[in-house]
């Protein structure tokens, strides 16, 4: 749960500064080490990932 709390602060620059890439790694973490709720987060992380790839081509 941790992981993904350290994720969605990241991912919204929120106490620490806006980074997806951060973002991404600590969501994939959450995913390998058994969130309750893997599916919906590899739904997310793939979003994130691709909104990433955007911003990066921008």
């Amino acid at each position: 749960m941790a992981q993904y709390n350290l994720a969605c602060l990241y991912y919204h620059g929120m106490g620490v500064e806006k980074d997806i890439n951060s973002a991404c790694f600590w969501l994939q973490e959450a995913i390998q080490h058994g969130h309750e709720q893997q599916d919906v987060l590899k739904e997310l992380l793939a979003q994130w990932k691709q909104f990433a790839q955007k911003t990066s081509a921008a």
